[in-house]
C-alpha cells in the first residue's frame, strides 16, 4: 500500500496548522513543496528523501521534538513488551513440547 496519498489527505487536512508550524531555517513555507512531492505516485523512497531533507528534519525536531521523542520511547516500549510476550510464548510452547515428548516416550514404552 502506498502511504503517500495518506500522507496528502493529512496534510491538506491540517495545512492551516502545518503551514505555519512547519517553516523552514529561512523562515520558507515547506507545506507547499511537500505536497507536490506527494504526488499520488509518490514511493515511499521519495516520502522518507521528502522527511528526512534537512530543513524538514530541523523543523520537524524544532516543533514536533518532544512529540518524535515520545514516540520513539513508546515504539521501544512496544518492542520490548513484544519480545518480552514472544519468550513467554515460546518457554510456553517448550514446556508443552517436552511434555507431550515425554509423553509419547511413555506411551511407547509401555505398548512395548
Amino acid at each position: 500500500s502506498n502511504i503517500a496519498p495518506f500522507l496528502r489527505d493529512i496534510f491538506i487536512e491540517f495545512s492551516h496548522i502545518l503551514t505555519e508550524t512547519l517553516v523552514g531555517s529561512y523562515g520558507q513555507e515547506l507545506l507547499p513543496n511537500g505536497l507536490h512531492a506527494l504526488k499520488p505516485t509518490a514511493s515511499v523512497v521519495e516520502l522518507v528523501m521528502l522527511l528526512c531533507s534537512q530543513e524538514w528534519h530541523n523543523s520537524l525536531q524544532k516543533h514536533a521534538g518532544l512529540a518524535f521523542i515520545e514516540l520513539v520511547n513508546e515504539g521501544r516500549w512496544l518492542s520490548h513488551a513484544s519480545k518480552d510476550h514472544v519468550v513467554k510464548v515460546a518457554n510456553e510452547a517448550d514446556f508443552i513440547l517436552n511434555r507431550m515428548r515425554a509423553d509419547d516416550i511413555r506411551n511407547a514404552s509401555e505398548f512395548e
